[in-house]
């Protein structure tokens, strides 16, 4: 999977389908290498905040610390962000196996003078104040513990300026990894002003010049970040996927829990992103061919805002055929996914390719139920889709999406969508003990090249 070996384009599905049989043969993966006993993480969000991030981050640590590794997490005290969604159920998914340093987040600026002088502190984002106090805590358990790897892990990406300044005191190396795009992110709310962008560049470019390896979920996002740097920085990055857990799925079959047809969508929609290009099919389905929408139900679940959807639900006069559910906990949307008959993931056109591979993607996946795409034809959401054996269409071909959603409702009537599931080897390639030998892989080469240097 190393970035640097090849500068072509490729798929993340057919690159960890080709690679994981190679890697998993490489060597014995049973136990977690000696060599790399004790690892430092750096991640704003871990449960029990109800985040993407906080949730893959603490899977894959859990599933580190099980092999026999010594994990230590540097992460935000969630008291004193209560703004941010909880979910206790998810701090207690896993046994509590995992060291965790909470470092409390600063008090608002309370003047004029102030917050003055809280400009510059917040960019990269909001967090860069909270970013600052994890450093030393970090540092103070540097002391105490010889650590073999330092690992960031953003959004936020203030995370990373952390690591920024560990690198200069650790004695080790330092992963950085990107979920999305920096500076390249069109959906970042804080790349708002000419001084936070061009701030946020000399930022990034610092990241991605001290650490010793970057890993990005997508190739696309790889190119997207490196084509702005020298052709040598490419041959430290790495493309590793997200990754699901199959133990926490429940056991369940839709046709036992429901009578209806249910396509579902759990996760949020907001600026560019939103459903009114499925609810525009929906729409001209239901004008041309009402009777294709007879005991078809599309549910929409996440935190969006409420007006967003209900406004666009009575716009197109879809009330009999769209409900709209606020955020669930996290074992609850598994439960639903797993109820689903299609799981629906959209991605709005702001970039070509699509760079955004959603992690709330590769769960939907751990349920082998159809998956259908609202997405850029082109890009990591569209390649897994297809691999997974289901339908894409690009959110801007309105026909595209009227003929996915009636070949779905067909096939259903005919024969349950038999077909469409996902085959073994895609969901094998992204289950998280394979997920988990790729970043093996990399952290035994960046130590055997730390030893040799």
């Amino acid at each position: 999977m190393r970035g640097g070996e090849s500068l072509t384009h490729f798929s993340i599905t057919d690159e960890f389908l080709t690679n994981t049989q190679a890697v998993s043969n490489g060597c014995d993966h049973s136990r977690w290498p000696e060599c790399i006993k004790k690892i430092l993480a750096i991640s704003f969000r871990m449960p029990p905040l109800l985040s993407p991030r906080s949730i893959q981050i603490h899977r894959l640590l859990t599933h580190w610390v099980r092999r026999g590794c010594e994990v230590h997490v540097v992460c935000v005290n969630p008291s004193t962000v209560p703004r941010l969604h909880w979910d206790q159920e998810l701090a207690n998914l896993y046994p509590n196996l995992i060291h965790y340093h909470f470092v409390s987040f600063p008090n608002s600026p309370t003047n004029i003078w102030q917050k003055l002088r809280n400009i510059g502190s917040q960019i990269p984002d909001p967090y860069r104040r909270w970013a600052h106090q994890a450093e030393s805590v970090a540092l103070d358990l540097a002391k105490q513990i010889q650590f073999d790897l330092l690992l960031t892990f953003a959004s936020p990406m203030s995370d990373h300026l952390t690591g920024l300044g560990l690198k200069k005191h650790l004695r080790c190396p330092w992963v950085a990894h990107f979920s999305d795009p920096w500076v390249d992110n069109p959906y970042n709310a804080y790349m708002n002003t000419i001084l936070s962008r061009y701030v946020s560049a000399r930022q990034e470019r610092s990241v991605i010049a001290q650490a010793d390896s970057a890993v990005f979920v997508s190739s696309e996002t790889q190119d997207l970040v490196m084509r702005k740097y020298p052709n040598t920085w490419r041959t430290k990055t790495w493309v590793i996927p997200h990754y699901f857990d199959p133990d926490i799925y429940p056991k369940v079959n839709p046709l036992d829990v429901h009578s209806k047809m249910i396509f579902r969508h759990i996760g949020r929609f907001y600026q560019h992103r939103t459903p009114e290009p499925l609810f525009q099919a929906l729409y001209q389905l239901k004008s041309e061919k009402p009777v294709v929408l007879e005991g078809v139900v599309f549910e929409m679940i996440g935190p969006s805002p409420p007006y967003l959807l209900h406004r666009l639900r009575a716009k197109y006069d879809l009330q009999d055929c769209v409900t709209i559910r606020s955020s669930v906990p996290y074992l609850e949307s598994l439960k639903l996914m797993a109820e689903s008959d299609v799981l629906m993931v959209m991605d709005a056109p702001v970039t070509d390719p699509n760079v955004f591979l959603p992690s709330k993607l590769v769960d939907y996946l751990g349920t082998g139920r159809p998956l259908m795409g609202i997405t850029p034809l082109r890009g990591p959401s569209a390649d897994l889709i297809r691999k997974s054996k289901g339908l894409v269409a690009d959110p801007r071909n309105l026909s595209g999406i009227v003929d996915v959603i009636a070949a779905y409702i067909g096939e259903y009537r005919m024969d349950g969508l038999v077909r469409r599931k996902p085959g073994k080897a895609i969901m094998q390639a992204y289950k998280v003990d394979t997920v988990s030998e790729h970043f093996q892989e990399l952290f035994l080469q960046l130590v055997e090249e730390d030893d040799r240097n």
